[in-house]
């Protein structure tokens, strides 16, 4: 991501209308964005530039549609803004449902409806489906035999998994999250959790999977 960003980043401070900008991955303050970028950009005064803002969107959106694994959407800033929900886009249409699964068959179609016309850009969605899950079930009555309490658990799996933020790096212009995590080859199936140790009361080391379940 943070190669991706650098790459897109190059691109616009590139474009003669761009005076300076401001990139940033992930946001709020939590670790379950950093596949999500932010940037600011400040134009050069019209008089330089010599053309509109939609002009320089234009522009950099044939430039930035090169470079493959990310995409830019790009926003004018507006003097009076609509809604206080932060979006991706210049107008955002909101579905909401109680059933999940309704939900998610919707939202598709009208993306991929909205995106068959011809007069909109950049259309997208927030919504993240793709990921997969796996769910853990503590075996409380093993785990009381080894001596592991459920809370300890919980923390060495998010520990492991969780992409926990132990740290901040302070630079001159920049701030770096220090995030704790496993080894990414162990993050690619759940037979990992064979190879997760919690620590008992005893004080020996227990593997996970002697009270977990997948």
């Amino acid at each position: 991501m943070a190669r991706l960003q650098q790459r897109v980043t190059a691109i616009v401070l590139s474009d003669e209308a761009v005076s300076s900008v401001g990139s940033f991955i992930g946001g709020g303050g939590g670790s379950s964005t950093v596949n999500n970028g932010r940037m600011f950009i400040t134009l050069k005064p019209i008089s330089k530039r010599k053309v509109g803002v939609d002009v320089v969107i234009g522009r950099l959106r044939r430039k930035l549609a090169q470079v493959e694994g990310i995409s830019l959407v790009l926003v004018p800033q507006q003097d009076v803004r609509v809604g206080g929900r932060m979006s991706r886009a210049q107008f955002q249409y909101a579905l909401q449902s109680a059933d999940l699964e309704e939900l998610n068959l919707w939202s598709t179609k009208l993306l991929n409806k909205l995106r068959e016309d011809d007069r909109l850009q950049d259309v997208n969605s927030n919504q993240q489906t793709r990921g997969l899950q796996a769910n853990v079930v503590v075996d409380r009555d093993a785990a009381a035999r080894l001596g592991v309490s459920p809370n300890v658990i919980d923390n060495t799996l998010y520990d492991a998994f969780g992409q926990r933020q132990v740290s901040t790096l302070y630079k001159r212009y920049n701030q770096h999250h220090v995030i704790l995590e496993a080894e990414p080859g162990f993050l690619l199936e759940p037979s990992a959790l064979q190879k997760i140790y919690v620590k008992s009361t005893s004080g020996k080391q227990v593997p996970t999977f002697r009270c977990c379940q997948i």
